[in-house]
């Protein structure tokens, strides 16, 4: 699909929209040979894309690994990063939009930075809106109304795109921005959605 003529900013998710955490966090756990595959497949299901329950994930991995909730989630956060690509079409796609790009984001500051240099992207990004930064997560209206402020944007001339339907969609359409969803495996997109399967779709008119 194109990218609307009207769309001068491109806002966009991180985890499963520009990164492809859930290969990361598959390829991390192979390299956890302490677990069986059962294992793993229990670990992928808690995590759910990155938006399961981070300590009942933790709890698993330290009983599983025999260390400390700290030791655990150090563990986790060092093999995500090790791990971590950009989602196929993610650096043509931030190449190619000549307008400013503004990340707009769920989790800790100092991680949610330190994947955006792992993949190599940050020169293509303008603006970086971390919810423990603003201290709104998605979907408040706060953290979308950031973004549009950093690079003063107006509604109508954005376009979120993320994985989540709520998070990243519906939170997007409560201050007037469009929305594509990035399907992934564990949302189906709502009715009346705009979707796709790849970033690799998604085209300037």
């Amino acid at each position: 699909m194109s990218i609307p003529s009207s769309c001068s900013t491109l806002l966009l998710d991180l985890d499963n929209t520009l990164i492809d955490r859930d290969a990361a966090f598959a390829s991390w756990l192979q390299t956890l040979s302490v677990l069986t595959q059962r294992d793993r497949q229990a670990l992928i299901q808690t995590d759910a894309g990155g938006h399961g329950s981070r300590a009942r994930l933790f709890a698993q991995l330290r009983q599983k690994l025999d260390v400390s909730m700290e030791t655990a989630r150090q563990i986790f956060e060092a093999g995500i990063l090790a791990h971590l690509r950009p989602r196929p079409g993610a650096d043509t796609l931030l190449a190619s939009f000549s307008g400013p790009k503004v990340i707009v984001t769920n989790g800790s500051s100092r991680l949610q930075r330190a994947k955006l240099d792992a993949v190599k992207l940050r020169p293509f990004i303008d603006a970086v809106i971390v919810s423990e930064e603003l201290g709104h997560r998605k979907p408040h209206p706060a953290i979308y109304r950031a973004a549009l402020a950093s690079v003063s944007a107006k509604p109508q001339q954005a376009l979120m795109i993320g994985d989540h339907p709520v998070y990243d969609i519906a939170g997007a359409a409560q201050e007037g921005i469009s929305g594509v969803l990035l399907r992934t495996r564990w949302f189906d997109p709502p009715e009346g959605v705009l979707h796709i399967q790849s970033l690799e779709e998604l085209q300037r008119p």
